[in-house]
C-alpha cells in the first residue's frame, strides 16, 4: 500500500494514488492510530451514508457513536495495535437504524488502518429472499399429499419429501444421493431407463411406474415426470409427482381376474 503522507517530488505519486482509489468501486478509507479519517474515497463516504466532507478529519467514534464497541471496532483496533490484516464480512448498522453487509479488508499502513470495503447488502437480501423463498416451497412440498422427488443426470436422488419416502417405507437419508434404480426391481429399471431418456431429450409426461417397497411389496404409482435443464440448456435430472395407485391397481387386478 503507498502511503498517502508523501511530500515534495512524492506529490505527484501520492495524487495519482488517490486518484486511483478515487475511482474504485469499492470503498477505501485510512483510519488514523487516533481513530480519525484521514482519508475516504467516493464510494466509502457513500457507504457511511455521509460525504468525504462529513467524515475526514472527525473520529469514528464522533460519526458512529459505539462503534468501538462492536466486532468491527475491536478488529480495526486490534489492526491498529498489533500491525494485523484482517478480513472478515460485517454487518454495519448506521445511527438511522439502517443496517449494511459489506466483505471488508483491513490493513496496517504507516498512517494507521486501510479499509477495502464491498457492499454485499443487495446479495445478502437476495440470498434472504431465496432461503425465504425455498423455506415456502419446501412446506408446500412436504405438506402436500402427493410425492415428489428430483433427480440428477446419474438418475440419483436430490430431492424425496416424505409422503414419497413413505409410500416406500425409507427415511430420506436413505434414499438421498442413491440412485432410483436401488428401488425398482430389474423390469422396471428397464422401463426407468426408457424413460430417462426420453427426458433427456427435453419430454414430459404421465405415466405408471412400479418401485419396490422395504418389505419387498410392489408400489404402483402414477408418476408426472418433467425434465430438469441448466440455463446453458444441459440436463440435470428430473423432477416427478408421485402419487400411489397400488389399491387402484390391486382393485383392477382383481376385477380382471373375475372377468376371466
Amino acid at each position: 500500500m503507498v502511503s498517502l503522507s508523501t511530500s515534495g517530488d512524492a506529490l505527484t505519486a501520492a495524487g495519482l494514488v488517490e486518484t486511483v482509489l478515487d475511482s474504485l468501486m469499492e470503498g477505501c478509507q485510512i483510519i488514523g492510530f487516533d481513530w480519525r479519517y484521514l482519508y475516504v474515497n467516493r464510494v466509502a463516504a457513500l457507504q457511511g451514508h455521509s460525504t468525504k466532507e462529513g467524515l475526514l478529519g472527525r473520529t469514528m467514534m464522533e460519526v458512529y457513536p459505539g462503534i468501538d464497541g462492536t466486532e468491527l471496532g475491536a478488529d480495526i483496533r486490534r489492526c491498529l495495535d498489533t500491525r494485523a490484516a484482517i478480513a472478515r464480512q460485517n454487518q454495519f448498522e448506521y445511527p438511522d437504524g439502517s443496517a449494511g453487509w459489506f466483505e471488508l479488508r483491513i490493513e496496517p499502513v504507516p498512517e494507521g488502518a486501510f479499509i477495502l470495503s464491498l457492499d454485499v447488502t443487495e446479495s445478502k437480501r437476495n440470498a434472504e429472499r431465496q432461503r425465504a423463498s425455498d423455506e415456502r416451497y419446501r412446506r408446500i412440498v412436504e405438506s402436500t399429499s402427493e410425492g415428489v422427488a428430483t433427480s440428477d443426470a446419474e438418475s440419483r436422488f436430490t430431492y424425496v419429501n416424505d409422503r414419497f419416502t413413505a409410500m416406500l417405507g425409507y427415511t430420506q437419508q436413505e434414499m438421498l444421493g442413491h440412485s432410483m434404480f436401488e428401488f425398482m426391481d430389474a423390469e422396471a429399471r428397464q422401463e426407468a431407463l426408457e424413460k430417462i431418456e426420453r427426458r433427456r431429450r427435453g419430454l414430459a409426461e404421465q405415466h405408471e411406474h412400479r418401485f419396490l417397497h422395504r418389505g419387498g411389496r410392489p408400489v404402483w404409482t402414477e408418476l408426472h415426470s418433467n425434465p430438469l435443464f441448466t440455463a446453458a440448456g444441459v440436463f440435470e435430472g428430473s423432477l416427478a409427482m408421485i402419487t400411489d395407485i397400488s389399491e387402484r391397481r390391486q382393485h383392477d387386478d382383481q376385477e380382471n381376474r373375475g372377468d376371466q
